[in-house]
């Protein structure tokens, strides 16, 4: 009995050697084509983070972000935001600001017709469009848009911003956003580009 046990027990014991001698073989390096493109674990794993610009993409370890652009992207000027419908004029934003308030990124124009852009957070999502929604708190995927004319406040009612960072600089573009001021029942349409 004893015997069997033993054999049993050397068995055993080469069994485990051989796999042990094996486990440590050397692994050989992965060879990549000339061009390959290593991506980060982070770069897809559906959040913004790790120094990403957007979701999943921009910073040191992704891929570069495709741009968010509005159907009217390439007649925008930048700092200048154009209103039609209660009134057709073209305004230069000349003092942008971004700061943060009660969390949440706000972004002001200067001039004589100041447009504000209030995010859900203070660190939105780039790359990305924001629909336009008249509460002053947005969620999610939400942005609240007000323009000031004289003693006229607009809120915006319908449409969508767009917002990325483009050689360095943050930038909201917007094509057909319907403003309404609800004290006058007065209603105005902008477009615009603005660089914070």
């Amino acid at each position: 009995m004893d015997k069997i046990l033993f054999m049993k027990s050397k068995l055993i014991l080469s069994i485990s050697l051989v796999s042990f001698l094996f486990s440590c073989k050397k692994d050989e390096a992965v060879k990549l084509p000339l061009n390959a493109v290593v991506i980060a674990e982070t770069c897809s794993n559906g959040i913004k983070d790790a120094n990403e610009l957007g979701l999943d993409c921009g910073g040191p370890n992704c891929a570069a972000c495709e741009l968010s652009l509005p159907n009217c992207s390439l007649f925008l000027s930048d700092n200048q935001v154009e209103y039609s419908g209660f009134t057709t004029n073209t305004y230069s934003s000349s003092v942008i600001s971004g700061s943060i308030i009660s969390g949440k990124l706000v972004v002001n124009t200067g001039g004589s017709a100041p447009i504000k852009f209030t995010f859900p957070s203070s660190n939105p999502t780039f790359f990305t469009s924001y629909t336009i929604t008249n509460n002053p708190n947005p969620t999610g995927n939400q942005v609240y848009v007000q323009h000031t004319r004289g003693f006229y406040n607009f809120v915006g009612t319908l449409g969508s911003i767009h917002i990325n960072v483009i050689d360095g600089n943050n930038v909201i573009e917007f094509c057909d956003v319907e403003l309404y001021d609800f004290s006058y029942g007065l209603s105005t349409t902008a477009r615009g580009k603005i660089i914070f």
